[in-house]
């Protein structure tokens, strides 16, 4: 017998944005159950209504009377403040990771490497440790990372841990095999992909342009690794900079994590985040610089994690402190 799944939220317009999605992906054993009634979710809270997975709205968590009438439960919310939280805006794609592949058909297509880029409209902002951070979050939580950095000045080792990692510098035969990438130089850039905690790309000593590198030709990386399917994640820095080339690469990936240690309602902020308006992918905020004052309202995204950083710190003193587990959590 299959697993039994029940979804239950007030809005309608989400479950009816989900439910078509879900049961032409969903295996035929698998039962899906949908309640919008309030009358309905309170009586669902019996034993003899028992399921494997619950979703519940956070809208009717506080009419679910501490009944446990499933083996897990998670919170439909509009942030994502727990692991035991799937974000609304993501809709389907949300159940579906948390369910996991064994629930889609056979004839599917299994869940794909996400590329995750890491961006921000201002410098300093702690962008380099909140990629790094993120990608050991997500090796830690048993997913298979890739880091590279595609900014002009590559200096994310200062972050690093030197006890764990390699410090070699890339050299110009892989920046020319990143230019000229071919199937013959994508193994021959494997090859150069440092192993660790996580695996990265190394960095180049000197700025791209010395190599004849630009940040677009490794963003066409990223996309090679990705479709090749050997990592669940890649996690790409990006240039610190906004221009239609750097849109256009943050656009084709999937995952999009924002930095900024300004307050949410920066005017810079609000319009770097505009030009996401239309974007298919998911985007998440991280605030480097916590806030006394509640700025929730100027913002139309996520916020996943609010972090008051010493951006001195290495990422391994970062880790101890217990930082960027929520934001990892968010690209999942």
């Amino acid at each position: 017998m299959g697993m039994k799944v029940r979804i239950s939220s007030p809005d309608k317009e989400y479950i009816d944005k989900i439910v078509g999605k879900l049961v032409s992906r969903m295996r035929r054993d698998i039962s899906l159950e949908f309640i919008t009634d309030e009358k309905a979710f309170v009586a669902s809270r019996t034993a003899l209504h028992r399921v494997n997975v619950e979703f519940v709205d956070e809208a009717f968590m506080n009419k679910a009377s501490g009944k446990n009438v499933a083996d897990v439960t998670f919170l439909i919310g509009e942030h994502i403040n727990t692991g035991l939280v799937v974000n609304k805006i993501e809709g389907s794609e949300a159940i579906l990771r948390i369910l996991g592949d064994e629930v889609l058909k056979d004839t599917d297509v299994k869940r794909k490497c996400q590329i995750v880029a890491v961006s921000s409209p201002y410098g300093g902002s702690g962008k380099t440790i909140t990629a790094l951070s993120i990608a050991a979050r997500l090796s830690q939580m048993n997913r298979k990372v890739l880091y590279i950095d595609a900014e002009n000045m590559q200096n994310y080792y200062e972050k690093l841990d030197a006890g764990k990692f390699m410090l070699d510098y890339a050299s110009k035969d892989l920046a020319a095999a990143v230019i000229n990438l071919t199937s013959d130089s994508y193994e021959k850039i494997k090859k150069n992909i440092v192993h660790g905690e996580f695996d990265y790309l190394p960095a180049f000593e000197k700025y791209l342009f010395h190599y004849h590198l630009t940040p677009a030709m490794l963003n066409s990386l990223a996309h090679t690794f990705a479709a090749k399917g050997e990592y669940d994640y890649v996690i790409v820095e990006q240039e610190c900079a906004v221009t239609p080339e750097l849109l256009q690469d943050i656009m084709d990936d999937t995952r999009h994590v924002v930095v900024t240690n300004r307050p949410l309602n920066d005017s810079r902020l609000k319009k770097y985040l505009d030009l996401f308006e239309g974007y298919g992918g998911y985007t998440v905020i991280v605030q480097t610089e916590a806030v006394l004052d509640d700025d929730l309202q100027y913002i139309t995204m996520p916020l996943a994690e609010r972090i008051s950083l010493d951006l001195d710190c290495d990422m391994g003193e970062i880790l101890e402190r217990g930082h960027y587990r929520k934001a990892a959590e968010a690209v999942l």
